[in-house]
């Protein structure tokens, strides 16, 4: 009796491989033999011979569980190892990121820095940076300064990025190290330098793990949540504190909203009011509901001020990215012009050419038919 593992089956035989790694076959007396199932086995041979003594096949026996024994232990550890290294990968990936940054343009990116600052990682978060991603090419481990320039030279082209515009980069640290910082800072600023000139505001945030994590959830980058974030404490500040009016330029006169409640409508009176004073009270109350009222109205009508104005920026803004364009288009109509502005010179002058070339050919022809007829005039006169 041999033991085997299915590696192929008929329904008369089935093919075996024992552990000395030959190949044998045997009856099929059980149908529900699976591939890879280890049996108990007769060979299957033309000619039966003895197998030799009792004692040689017990030998062959003990070999065969031996190394059968060999064959699972090797598996089951690297099957131990394999599982510890993937176990274990994400944390010694994890080990080798420095920094995580957002780039915010339109299109939001944001990447890995190990502690080279060098880009590990790239990753899209909204569909403008999932189209603009496929454009920037060869990042992988190249320094994050060069990365940032290819997102917004790209983003330039594609017509995000025009003069006033604001690009929001925030970084959150890993680990802390000075000299790494103190050079990721210098690089931070050399890119904030580098497009004052093409009037783009750069602004530099620092974040911590928890805001991103809270961004993530959100789907948005680390920036943008930040942004947000700022534009709600700016809306609930504007609730709560005073209403400023504007009267002349660098003047503001303070307009407090008071509550309507009766405490500042109408002030305590006595249990014992004559009619006098009560009619002085009534109308001191009146006052100070029209008051209230003009006040109220006063809020109403700046709040919707700044609102219009806002709209007005927004406007503006839209159309002088408008005109931004339009001067690029009529820029590319005029350099087209030119070229076939050119190229039509040039046809005319290879043509001008080509009309001197057949004049003088004609030019030669004729001479030529001249002195012919000259000289037959002359033989006939001779």
């Amino acid at each position: 009796m041999k033991r085997g593992v299915v590696v192929e089956k008929n329904d008369d035989f089935v093919t075996l491989l024992t552990p000395d790694g030959q190949f044998l076959k045997a009856k099929n007396t059980n149908e529900l033999y699976e591939l890879g199932e280890e049996i108990s086995f007769l060979p299957h041979l033309s000619e039966r011979e003895e197998a030799g003594t009792r004692e040689d096949q017990a030998k062959r026996k003990l070999t065969d569980i031996f190394q059968l024994k060999k064959v699972r232990i090797g598996a089951l550890s690297a099957f131990a190892i394999m599982f510890l290294f993937i176990s274990f990968l994400p944390f010694l990936t994890q080990d080798k990121v420095y920094a995580y940054m957002s780039i915010d343009i339109n299109p939001s990116f944001e990447i890995e820095i190990d502690d080279h600052l060098k880009v590990t990682e790239l990753e899209p978060i909204n569909e403008e940076a999932i189209k603009l991603v496929t454009q920037l090419t060869e990042w992988k481990q190249k320094p994050f300064k060069e990365v940032v320039n290819q997102i917004i030279t790209e983003s330039k082209r594609e017509g995000y990025v025009y003069p006033g515009k604001e690009i929001v980069i925030a970084t959150v640290m890993k680990k802390e190290d000075e000299q790494i910082e103190s050079k990721l800072e210098e690089d931070l600023n050399q890119i904030r330098d580098s497009y004052k000139k093409d009037e783009m505001v750069v602004k530099t945030i620092e974040a911590t793990d928890e805001t991103r994590d809270k961004a993530k959830r959100q789907g948005i980058s680390t920036g943008k949540y930040l942004e947000l974030k700022k534009d709600e404490e700016s809306e609930s500040d504007e609730k709560t504190q005073p209403i400023l009016d504007e009267k002349d330029e660098g003047q503001t006169d303070e307009v407090l909203v008071p509550k309507a409640t009766s405490t500042n409508l109408i002030e305590k009176t006595p249990t014992t009011i004559d009619p006098d004073t009560k009619s002085d009270w009534e109308n001191s109350a009146k006052e100070k509901l029209n008051d209230t009222k003009k006040q109220l109205q006063d809020a109403k009508g700046s709040i919707q001020k700044k609102s219009e104005n806002k709209t007005i920026i927004k406007i503006e803004k839209l159309q002088e990215k408008d005109e931004v364009e339009q001067e690029k288009q009529q820029k590319k109509e005029i350099k087209n012009q030119r070229k076939q502005e050119r190229q039509i010179k040039k046809r005319e002058d290879q043509v001008e050419k080509k009309q001197k070339t057949i004049q003088k050919k004609l030019e030669k022809q004729q001479e030529q038919i001249e002195k012919k007829q000259d000289k037959y005039d002359r033989n006939r006169n001779d």
